[in-house]
């Protein structure tokens, strides 16, 4: 350490709450898709954003069940560029928030996940 940075015991809170939501993102998103396949658990409601994506390819996978191949792929590849767009914008996000030390790791480590 350089200097001593002098910060606010609020401010430090809310800095480790928000990175703690984002952790819980990334959390959900590698749940999806960390298995032998795709996955939608019970947690994934809890990320508003993620859960609008996945139930929209999951209702279309529903309405597809005879439909041909290239729709099923066409739906999937609106979902994972959706999940890209979100990913990105989580990331942007971040990358403001105002962190000292360790967070700031943590943070960045955060951005580059997302």
């Amino acid at each position: 350490m350089k200097e001593w940075e002098k910060a606010q015991l609020g401010t430090l809170r809310k800095m480790n709450n928000a990175l703690k939501e984002y952790e819980r993102k990334i959390d959900i998103i590698e749940e999806c898709f960390g298995g032998d396949g795709f996955t939608v658990s019970g947690s994934s409601a809890s990320y508003k954003e993620f859960s609008i994506i996945v139930g929209s390819f999951v209702k279309d996978m529903n309405s597809f069940s005879n439909a041909a191949y290239t729709a099923k792929e066409r739906s999937a590849q609106n979902m994972c560029d959706k999940i890209n767009r979100l990913c990105i914008n989580e990331a942007s996000k971040l990358r403001p928030l105002k962190t000292y030390g360790a967070y700031e790791i943590d943070k960045e480590s955060y951005i580059k996940e997302f």
